[in-house]
Parts: structure tokens; C-alpha cells; sequence
């Protein structure tokens, strides 16, 4: 897809230039708040993403609204994202920002499924248990979903962990189908 190439290309060079002039933490921080006016501010945003507003109105524009809030890389990175025409891939690009910032803050996403809340003591329990088996700091999502009747699923990054009753049922449903009928005892 050519959102994810875009995101991965201006991702990685905005998070190049935060590396090099050591502001990681302050570029991370002014992205995330750029973002969220942008998600939050329906006008902005149009504006922003509207292909016949001129480069140079949105740049002015941009400027007025944050202004000195944000730091000066990140003010000429967005310049350069409206001069390109690649502003609206804004959101993609700091998420990819945000995945090389915690890839090399050595922070794993972890989202954890379960049938019912789990307690707060069992949640850091697993966390720990996995932080020793991935050697990275876990930053744990928790959320429920009672179609999974019981037990848990574990997502990192692309890969399932998938220890829940319902997959069990469905594996043993496909054994099941997978099983001739003469097996069965049936005529």
C-alpha cells in the first residue's frame, strides 16, 4: 500500500533527524499533540488534507496554530510533508514514528485478550513473565471480549498468542470435520 510506504519513508527520515539532534522524547511529543489537533479539529484537518488550498496558506496556517508549541524540526518537517503533498498521510507517518521510537527504546506493544477483566496483579504478572521472555520493556493493552468463553490471547506485533476456549472449540471442530465417516461408525 502506498500510505504504508509513505509512513515508513517520512517515519523513518523524521525519526533519523530526532535521533541525530538527540530529541527523540520532544519530537515524539510534539508529533502526538500535533496529531491529536488534527484528529480532534475537523476544520484543521480539512484544511490541511483539501488538495486545492495552496501549500503556502496551510503552511501559514500551521505556523499561526502551533506556532512556537512545537519545535522547529517538526514545524519544517510538517512544511516539507504540505510542500510534497504527503500531509495527509500525517497520522500513518507518526505512527511509524512512534514504533521506531519504542524499537529503539527497546518497548514491546503487547495487546492482551480475555473473556472477563482480568485483576490488575495478574495483568503485571503476565507483563513480567513476558519482559523476561522478550528482554524488552511491555506496555500492556488489555481489553475484553467475552466470544472468547475463557482464557486469553496475547497479540505482539503480527503474531498471536491464542490460548482461549473458542479457539480451542474451533480447532477441535476442524479435527472433528477432518475425521471420515466411516471412522465414525456410521453407515
Amino acid at each position: 500500500m502506498i500510505e504504508n510506504e509513505i509512513a515508513r519513508k517520512y517515519g523513518q527520515a523524521i525519526f533519523e533527524l530526532a535521533t541525530e539532534k538527540e530529541e527523540i522524547d520532544k519530537v515524539a511529543q510534539d508529533l502526538e499533540e500535533l496529531r491529536d489537533l488534527i484528529k480532534d479539529n475537523g476544520d484543521f484537518k480539512n484544511l490541511l488534507y483539501h488538495p486545492r488550498i495552496a501549500p503556502e496558506v496551510k503552511k501559514r496556517t500551521l505556523k499561526k496554530i502551533v506556532g512556537d508549541e512545537v519545535s522547529q524540526l517538526v514545524l519544517d518537517f510538517c512544511q516539507l510533508l504540505i510542500d510534497k503533498r504527503r500531509i495527509r498521510f500525517f497520522i500513518a507517518i507518526v505512527r511509524d514514528f512512534e514504533l521506531r521510537t519504542k524499537e529503539f527504546k527497546e518497548i514491546l506493544e503487547v495487546e492482551l485478550v480475555s473473556a472477563f477483566k482480568l485483576p490488575v496483579e495478574l495483568q503485571e504478572q503476565i507483563v513480567k513473565k513476558l519482559e523476561s521472555i522478550f528482554d524488552y520493556q511491555i506496555e500492556l493493552t488489555a481489553r475484553v471480549d467475552e466470544d472468547l468463553i475463557g482464557g486469553l490471547q496475547i497479540k505482539v506485533g503480527d503474531q498471536v498468542i491464542d490460548g482461549s476456549i473458542k479457539n480451542e472449540l474451533e480447532q477441535l471442530q476442524k479435527r472433528l470435520e477432518n475425521i471420515p465417516v466411516s471412522k465414525l461408525g456410521v453407515d
